[in-house]
């Protein structure tokens, strides 16, 4: 069931939620929790806080014949009760196991990358920049994803599908540009589709950007595929 936002009249009762959400179900300490949503207060008004937070988050979520099943207190914590909550980072993580150790056939790949595009496209809380546990949670998160992409990648062209490698590749550079290991797997997946000019031109854009966000050059491997194309098109000109 639907609970709409407006309900949540405080910001840190949302935090808390995602906050047991990425925990999935197990038990998070009290005093986890207080540290985290409020690093700076003294330990009484610390606890005072949470007690408060923790009945807005029970309020909302509270069924109409006035229990909430969802919320389990225990003695010196909490979590979210796993027989009758679901959270979509349950599904993010099957994903990406999919990803990095599975094998379908090239209909299921088009399944997951199409799941992806539909209900992963996006960061987790982007709009919440001040509570260092979600930024932690939403960054670990995005390197999940493109670790799963980048190694799907590798096993779809492996497997002889190399212009569906080039979308999941893409699809992991959509997600952190900095990833070098995303732009040789692209290169990569478009040497195979002979897309080679293709290749010397994401070699290109992945110098511009490791220089431009990092300060640091292209590894000697990115640097390697680039050589081997440029040599490819000096021979490909030799009378």
């Amino acid at each position: 069931t639907p609970v709409a936002t407006a309900r949540f009249r405080r910001q840190n009762a949302r935090s808390l939620l995602v906050i047991l959400a990425v925990n999935q179900g197990r038990e998070v300490t009290r005093d986890f929790l207080i540290r985290a949503l409020w690093p700076e207060s003294e330990e009484e008004a610390g606890r005072k806080n949470f007690y408060t937070v923790w009945s807005q988050l029970r309020k909302v979520l509270t069924l109409p014949d006035g229990t909430c099943p969802y919320l389990v207190r225990h003695q010196f914590g909490c979590s979210l009760e796993q027989r009758y909550v679901q959270s979509d980072l349950m599904r993010f993580s099957e994903i990406c196991r999919e990803l990095l150790f599975g094998a379908p056939e090239i209909s299921q790949w088009s399944s997951l990358f199409a799941e992806i595009d539909r209900d992963f496209s996006n960061d987790l809380m982007p709009s919440e920049h001040q509570n260092h546990l979600i930024v932690q949670a939403r960054n670990d998160c995005r390197a999940r994803l493109v670790d799963a992409l980048v190694a799907a990648t590798g096993t779809i062209v492996a497997t002889g599908h190399p212009e569906w490698g080039i979308w999941f590749a893409r699809a992991a550079l959509r997600h952190d540009q900095t990833r070098e290991d995303a732009w040789v797997a692209l290169m990569q997946a478009q040497i195979a589709c002979s897309q080679r000019t293709a290749a010397m031109m994401t070699f290109l854009r992945c110098r511009s950007v490791l220089d431009e966000q990092l300060g640091i050059d292209p590894s000697p491997e990115a640097s390697a595929l680039y050589a081997g194309l440029l040599e490819g098109e000096k021979s490909a000109t030799r009378p």
